[in-house]
């Protein structure tokens, strides 16, 4: 976060692990006053194929459709072998594959 801050980005961090009915319903609006907005979760073992998970990811392409910016979101280490999923994790708002070599090569 550090280094976000120094470049002036305005990034606001939810923990929200199992709150997906806010992030189902967040405002694109409170959206447009972040230059990135994460919320950190995992996918749950039970979520087969993630078809819960890709259908709240329409809400983030609402949002960049409205407001142009893109809503990221990022989850601690898998914890579950869908977390590990490619094949649901391929598209500009999904952060964690991104973060994953920088976050492997500091250990």
């Amino acid at each position: 976060m550090e280094k976000i801050n120094l470049t002036g980005a305005k990034v606001i961090v939810y923990n929200a692990l199992h709150h997906e009915d806010y992030i189902a319903e967040v405002d694109a609006d409170a959206c447009y006053r972040a230059s990135l907005r994460t919320i950190p979760w995992c996918v749950r073992p039970s979520w087969t194929r993630a078809y819960h998970f890709i259908s709240l990811s329409m809400a983030y392409k609402n949002i960049k459709k409205k407001t142009g910016k893109v809503v990221g979101f990022m989850y601690s280490f898998p914890r579950n072998d869908a977390g590990f999923n490619y094949v649901i994790d391929d598209s500009e708002f999904q952060l964690w594959f991104c973060q994953a070599p920088s976050a492997c090569s500091s250990v």
